[in-house]
């Protein structure tokens, strides 16, 4: 998580990836790991400005995320996955408003990230 909460997406992506692999396709702890996993190629994604499929990625990973079973996995995330699939689908609205073509990226290299910015997704 510190990987992904410091803007290291695509290594985020690799580290959560032999986990998700290994866990039953049908498991919860699947479809959890594939949001956060979807969540990471997003921020990749909105990096390379390529808001088509970052907003695939939000999408997907909020339809994950709101399946999930809010007492098993608030724990782990420090939230219910269906609050962090609120805001995954906001901040899709929030980057690409009215006119997606002229939205910059929002992140900055992980030495200029703004805690409060970020500080949705934390894993304690």
């Amino acid at each position: 998580m510190d990987l992904f909460n410091y803007c290291y997406y695509w290594e985020a992506h690799e580290a959560w990836e032999p986990f998700w692999q290994y866990v039953g396709r049908t498991s919860e702890d699947w479809a959890f790991l594939k949001s956060f996993i979807l969540l990471a190629a997003a921020g990749v994604k909105v990096r390379e400005g390529k808001h088509g499929p970052m907003r695939r990625h939000l999408e997907r990973a909020a339809s994950l995320l709101d399946e999930l079973n809010a007492d098993i996995f608030t724990s782990a995330i420090g939230m219910s996955p269906q609050v962090l699939a609120s805001l995954a689908r906001a901040e899709c609205a929030d980057l690409l408003g009215p006119s997606a073509t002229e939205v910059a990226s929002p992140f900055s290299p992980a030495d200029t990230v703004q805690p409060e910015y970020y500080g949705a997704i934390v894993v304690y």
